[in-house]
């Protein structure tokens, strides 16, 4: 597991509203309070970003893996949906797409560079920063169980 960065305690994730949601049960996303309860794995995303398009399978796989248990995926991009449509016919998403162009998300999380994930807990509090290439099915078991470990690795 590489975890590139957590706080010593959880702290609230922050509050973010995304405008537009593709391939989810709703059309937008008010708030955190909507997913409480349920483990939520944030990756932020684009279609010029190589490794954000190569890692597509793997977190499908994921996803699929994880399918009926309470985990959101929630892969955000600052894109117009004019633009990711098409793109989810060529590369498709299993993850709910939200479309952020007013970077509200990426503005609260503080994203400077894609990929970046985060790890977010049943309660809404932030567990982890952690590479979407470096996410598992088994850490996010743990966090379904309450047994994420919080700790500080690196290579």
């Amino acid at each position: 597991m590489l975890v590139l960065s957590v706080s010593a305690s959880a702290a609230p994730a922050p509050d973010f509203r995304v405008a537009k949601l593709i391939g989810a049960p709703t059309a937008k996303l008010s708030g955190l309070k909507e997913l409480k309860g349920k483990i939520v794995y944030v990756e932020f995303w684009a279609t010029w970003c190589a490794p954000c398009v190569a890692g597509i399978p793997r977190m499908n796989g994921i996803v699929e893996a994880l399918k009926g248990e309470p985990v959101v995926f929630l892969a955000v991009t600052d894109e117009p949906a004019s633009k990711i449509q098409p793109f989810l016919r060529k590369y498709p998403m299993s993850s709910w797409v939200g479309i952020d162009v007013e970077r509200s998300a990426l503005k609260a999380f503080k994203v400077k560079a894609r990929p970046s994930g985060f790890l977010l807990g049943k309660d809404g509090a932030l567990l982890a920063r952690i590479s979407p290439e470096k996410i598992t099915e088994a850490e996010l078991r743990q966090a379904l169980a309450g047994n994420f470990e919080n700790h500080f690795l690196s290579r």
